[in-house]
């Protein structure tokens, strides 16, 4: 079983995103992101979903 987690990045502009958080569990990454748009200046932010490589995937 591969091991999940949530980045949650903001943008820069459009073509660059910036990370900012790293959460175990989306609904986290969700309050993070509702908390990061109380901000005054407040750029557009994303969730993304991704999960741990493993060598055997590789082979």
């Amino acid at each position: 079983m591969r091991n999940k987690f949530y980045k949650v990045e903001e943008q820069l502009n459009n073509l660059h995103w910036k990370h900012i958080a790293y959460f175990k569990k989306e609904e986290d990454a969700n309050k993070y992101v509702e908390l990061h748009n109380t901000k005054v200046t407040v750029y557009p932010v994303r969730i993304v979903k991704c999960e741990f490589s493993d060598i055997k995937d590789y082979d």
